[in-house]
């Protein structure tokens, strides 16, 4: 492993360890490029960030009282759609 980083590298780094444990020495590898670029570290806390919420996304879509809302459509305008593309189909 070279000590020094590219950011191509790092966000590869970034990645792999969000879904895994990283070594020691890619971590250190890594902590020493974060240091010094702080586009690597915006991308890290971004990308921590979007896993957060969407696991938090799933976990409320797993829940049995989670209603996504409304729908736009009243079911019978949805019927009516329905059967326009089926007819357009056929």
């Amino acid at each position: 492993m070279k000590i020094i980083l590219n950011c191509k590298e790092a966000a590869r780094i970034v990645s792999e360890g969000l879904d895994s444990k990283l070594p020691f020495t890619k971590k250190i590898t890594l902590r020493f490029h974060l240091i010094m670029c702080k586009g690597c570290t915006l991308y890290q806390n971004q990308i921590t960030a979007l896993r957060a919420l969407l696991h938090d996304y799933n976990n409320k879509i797993e829940q049995e009282d989670f209603l996504p809302g409304p729908p736009l459509l009243s079911q019978d305008g949805q019927s009516r759609i329905k059967s326009l593309i089926k007819k357009a189909l056929s």
